[in-house]
């Protein structure tokens, strides 16, 4: 409410994944090749990171478009083992190591 629209390369830091089955969710850049994110916006998707889609610096996130913007695919995702055995993947946070870094 009452906000404005980013302008490209505003929010470098702020990242849009994008994974199947039509879910999407915001992280942050921890550095040039880490990604937090919410344990369910890629919940079950630990053994086929590449289905993963990391969008970074565009003004238009859920798009990935625009001047600047950086799309990076997933090499890894990291969850707490325990977690998993907990079930309870929606109070957490995940690691998202990207295929390249962010400098590259």
């Amino acid at each position: 409410m009452g906000g404005a629209r980013a302008s490209p390369g505003a929010h470098a830091h702020s990242v849009h994944l994008k994974a199947p089955y039509g879910r999407g969710c915001g992280g942050v850049l921890l550095s040039p090749e880490w990604v937090l994110t919410a344990a369910w916006c890629v919940d079950r998707l630990e053994a086929e990171p590449g289905l993963v889609t990391v969008c970074l610096g565009s003004a238009d996130g859920k798009n990935c478009g625009g001047s600047g913007a950086v799309i990076r695919g997933a090499e890894k995702i990291v969850v707490n083992a325990g977690l998993q055995k907990a079930n309870a993947l929606k109070l957490f946070f995940v690691l998202v190591w990207l295929d390249t870094d962010v400098g590259n």
